[in-house]
């Protein structure tokens, strides 16, 4: 960030720049199905973004009733196997720890319905 201040009066200017740093997470994702038959497989990916760095990114995942594994800690989790038919809401968390002094942590997510034959 730049902030100048001008006298237009007397000519002169004095500048003051400061760098800041913009701490985001988003928990978007997307799946390789949007409907599928029960005992079929289908696969969610993470296409979330973050300003990490060098922090330290949880992923959490919720894949709803019937499902096999019924949630992982995985970025790009295995496959999924729904024994029991119906709309799927699988919520994806995510949770950036930037640590101690300015740092903190910051989290968001997003859930996203299938639909189970």
């Amino acid at each position: 960030v730049v902030f100048t201040i001008t006298n237009a009066g007397l000519g002169c200017s004095s500048t003051v720049s400061k760098q800041i740093d913009i701490r985001t997470v988003r928990a978007d994702f997307a799946s390789s199905a949007n409907s599928i038959c029960t005992n079929d497989s289908v696969r969610f990916y993470s296409t979330g973004t973050d300003s990490s760095g060098n922090a330290t990114v949880t992923h959490s995942w919720s894949f709803g009733d019937g499902a096999t594994p019924g949630s992982s800690n995985a970025n790009n989790p295995p496959a999924v196997t729904y024994s029991t038919s119906g709309e799927k809401t699988i919520t994806h968390y995510v949770s950036v720890n930037y640590g101690g002094g300015c740092g903190g942590t910051i989290t968001d997510e997003e859930t996203l319905t299938i639909t189970v034959n």
